[in-house]
């Protein structure tokens, strides 16, 4: 936003802007070098002053996707586990497998045991990126590799049964996950390689 609008002030909209979002970020790109004390008692964002190059205006921007990363509020779950109670960050959760009359939660650095069917956890979970590639599994998108054959190939190494019946849909559903979760994937520095 710029200071001068017309016949409008760039402060009195912000202060407009605050009644209706307190959390929008502004940046003001303008001429006026003495207003900054005013941007920012409207909590501005950033304050540039022209002339400007590409680069100061890129390095704002990735400093307001930053910063909303790092504000996100992140999904947990709290689970009764064999391990005791233990409440989880859902992205830190790569997938479920029921094996031996038990479903195992498999993290990023450990391994839980809880007895929930497989159909719960995906009804419970299917909002957050988990899906279903095979009857014994509910996997995160996050954690997608790459597909080889019948088999899904995770970040972690781990290779997931996809069962013929369930692959289109499934590819379908991680390919609407990745369009609709672009920033969230690109700040969990995931390699997927479909």
């Amino acid at each position: 936003m710029d200071i001068s609008i017309g016949d409008i002030n760039g402060i009195d909209i912000a202060k407009q802007i605050r009644n209706i979002d307190k959390k929008v970020r502004i940046i003001y790109v303008t001429n006026y070098s003495n207003y900054q004390n005013f941007a920012f008692s409207v909590r501005a964002f950033g304050y540039v002053t022209k002339p400007y190059s590409n680069n100061t205006i890129y390095k704002q921007i990735d400093d307001v996707l930053t910063y909303n990363e790092d504000q996100r509020e992140k999904p947990n779950a709290t689970f009764i586990t064999r391990e005791g109670i233990k409440t989880l960050n859902l992205e830190d959760i790569c997938y479920f497998e029921y094996i031996d009359s038990h479903t195992k939660i498999v993290t990023v650095n450990n391994k839980f045991n809880i007895s929930k069917t497989i159909s719960s956890i995906l009804e419970e979970f299917k909002d957050y990126g988990f899906a279903i590639p095979h009857k014994s599994f509910v996997l995160n998108y996050l954690y997608v590799s790459r597909f080889e054959g019948y088999n899904v190939i995770l970040t972690n190494g781990a290779e997931i049964p996809l069962s013929q019946k369930r692959a289109v849909d499934y590819k379908k559903g991680l390919h609407e996950y990745l369009k609709n979760n672009f920033n969230l994937i690109a700040s969990a520095k995931v390699s997927l390689l479909i």
